[in-house]
């Protein structure tokens, strides 16, 4: 079904799906505690987030969704719609994540730019009309949910030193799980990447003491075509449990290919 003269409308792979998380865990062992005969050396680090990325969508992609919002036991409310632009291939890559009021008119929005040995370039927009302000930074919380920009934007693909920990169990499937830490966040984010797929299936958003505070999981998923693709993503703040689900509505493949852009000089690198 052609959607407008550059994006057709397919079905989705996992890892798209703003790139990420996804689905509750069950305990694992540490590979120390193992029989050192009976398992495998844990892979590296930067090696898994490599093949991670190079699983990325290889032309533009747009999702549009909703953001929901509601404390334990209550009714889900609609509190934001969600449009993201994401062109992986690009060089530098790009993403784009709009949060737009229910008549969906853009109340807020963040771009970033990817260049190879650099650091990110961050260009923050916010207000009605939007305008280009500070970045208040990758994981504040966007208002009235629990979802960080730096959820949205999978800094963590580029940014910090990670360290592979443990094997454990994610959906059902085999994961490596990985210890992220960089300067932009006061603890360590743990990430569960699927070892056969390298799609990330959940992640954990801890403080400096090993506290959880977050935990992104898939809630619904949907079979289209042969595909299966995340519906609903669902982030829950602890010890609050006040939960934010991303609900997912369609996606488009751009059928035009990459291209090599430079950055917005106003761009600021974090």
């Amino acid at each position: 079904m052609i959607v407008n003269p550059y994006f057709v409308v397919r079905p989705c792979s996992n890892l798209l799906l703003l790139g990420l998380f996804i689905a509750a865990c069950s305990g694992g062992l540490d590979a120390a505690e193992l029989d050192e005969g009976n398992v495998r050396p844990l892979p590296d680090a930067a090696e898994v987030l490599q093949q991670v990325r190079m699983r990325l969508p290889s032309t533009p992609v747009r999702v549009k969704g909703e953001v929901l919002c509601a404390n334990r036991g209550e009714t889900w409310t609609r509190t934001y719609l969600m449009e993201a632009e994401l062109n992986f291939a690009s060089r530098p890559v790009k993403t784009r994540y709009t949060l737009s009021d229910a008549f969906g008119s853009p109340v807020e929005r963040l771009t970033v730019c990817f260049e190879t040995g650099q650091r990110p370039a961050y260009r923050y927009e916010k207000g009605r009309p939007l305008v280009t302000m500070e970045l208040p930074g990758l994981n504040r919380l966007i208002e009235g949910t629990d979802m960080a920009w730096g959820d949205l934007n999978l800094a963590f693909l580029w940014l910090g030193a990670a360290k592979s920990i443990h094997r454990d169990t994610a959906r059902g499937r085999d994961c490596v799980v990985l210890d992220i830490r960089d300067d932009t966040r006061d603890g360590v984010l743990k990430v569960w990447v699927d070892e056969r797929l390298y799609a990330p299936l959940q992640l954990e958003d801890q403080n400096a003491s090993g506290q959880l505070r977050r935990r992104l999981r898939v809630k619904n998923i949907k079979k289209i075509g042969d595909r299966w693709m995340l519906k609903d993503l669902e982030v829950q703040s602890f010890p609050s449990q006040h939960r934010t689900l991303v609900r997912i509505n369609e996606v488009e493949f751009s059928d035009v290919g990459a291209t090599n852009t430079a950055c917005v000089p106003l761009w600021k690198r974090s």
